[in-house]
C-alpha cells in the first residue's frame, strides 16, 4: 500500500505541475498578438544505420522512414510576440544548431531567446528506414512511421504514436497516451511508459515476446492474441506469446493498457 500511495502522489504532483505550467504559459500567451513564421529546410546524406537526434522545446515532430540514404528536414517555425517588429526580429535571430557527420545528425534550436515571446517549431522529417532516431520534446506530440531501426522518444506533454515499426522502441511521456503498431518485432526491447495516459500496442500474432504490463488506475486487456499468462489481474499481466522472446514492458499510472493483434 505504501508504494501505491507514493506512485499516486507522484502522479498527482505531475498533473498539478503540468496544470500550473499551462496556466503560467496561457496568461502571457494571450497577449502575444503578433506572429511571424518561416520554413527552415535541410538535406543531409546518412550512412546505413546512422543516428538522427532532434530536440524540440515546443512543437510536434513527425518522422517517417524513406528509401533514400538521406535525411530531409522541414521545420515550420512560428514566433509570437507582442509586436510585429519583435516577432520578426526574434524569428530572424532564431538559430538552429546542426551537428552533422556521415553517420550522425543532431538538430536543436539555440537557447537564449528573449523573454516575452513564444516559439513553436513543427518538424516534418524523412530518414532512411534503418536509421536510429532519438527525439526529445518538452511540449508536443511525436509521430513515428515506417522505421526498422531503434526509436527513442521522450516528451513531457504530448501523445506518442508509432506505426509500421519493426525495431526496438523506448517511449516515455508524462502527460499523454502512447499508441504503437508493429509490423514486425525483432530483438530490440519495447518499453513504453506514461504517467497520465493510456497505452495501446498492436503486435503481429506470430511475435515471440515476453509481456509485462502494469497500471495503477485502469485495466489491462489482451485481444486477438494467444497469450500464455503467468500472472493475470485487472491491473497487471505477465505472459508470453509463442514461447516468449523480446521483452515488451508497458507501464502507466493513470490509464488503461491494451495489447492487441496487428498485421
Amino acid at each position: 500500500m505504501g508504494l501505491e500511495r507514493a506512485i499516486r502522489s507522484a502522479a498527482l504532483a505531475a498533473a498539478l505541475s503540468a496544470a500550473l505550467v499551462s496556466a503560467a504559459c496561457d496568461a502571457p500567451f494571450n497577449l502575444l498578438f503578433a506572429r511571424a513564421s518561416d520554413t527552415w529546410t535541410r538535406s543531409y546524406p546518412l550512412t546505413a544505420g546512422g543516428d538522427v537526434a532532434i530536440t524540440n522545446a515546443n512543437g510536434p515532430i513527425d518522422i517517417r522512414g524513406g528509401d533514400a540514404d538521406k535525411v530531409e528536414i522541414r521545420a515550420d517555425r512560428t514566433v509570437r510576440a507582442s509586436t510585429d517588429r519583435e516577432a520578426k526580429r526574434t524569428l530572424a535571430g532564431l538559430k538552429m544548431t546542426e551537428d552533422v557527420g556521415p553517420s550522425q545528425i543532431r538538430i536543436d534550436a539555440a537557447a537564449g531567446l528573449p523573454s516575452g515571446v513564444s516559439v513553436e517549431i513543427a518538424y516534418h522529417v524523412t530518414v532512411p528506414k534503418g536509421a536510429a532516431v532519438d527525439l526529445i520534446v518538452s511540449n508536443g506530440a511525436v509521430s513515428v512511421t515506417g522505421l526498422n531501426g531503434t526509436v527513442r522518444v521522450r516528451t513531457t506533454n504530448g501523445q506518442i504514436t508509432g506505426r509500421r515499426l519493426a525495431g526496438g522502441v523506448t517511449a516515455d511521456t508524462t502527460n499523454g497516451a502512447i499508441h504503437m503498431a508493429f509490423s514486425q518485432v525483432g530483438s530490440g526491447a519495447i518499453t513504453l511508459h506514461t504517467v497520465n495516459g493510456a497505452i495501446d500496442v498492436s503486435l503481429p500474432p506470430a511475435s515471440k515476446v515476453d509481456v509485462s504490463a502494469h497500471c495503477n488506475n485502469g485495466s489491462v486487456s489482451v485481444s486477438g492474441l494467444p497469450m500464455e499468462r503467468d500472472v493475470e489481474a485487472p491491473r497487471r499481466l505477465e505472459g508470453r506469446l509463442n514461447g516468449g522472446g523480446t521483452r515488451v514492458a508497458l507501464r502507466t499510472v493513470n490509464g488503461g493498457i491494451q495489447v492487441s493483434a496487428g498485421s
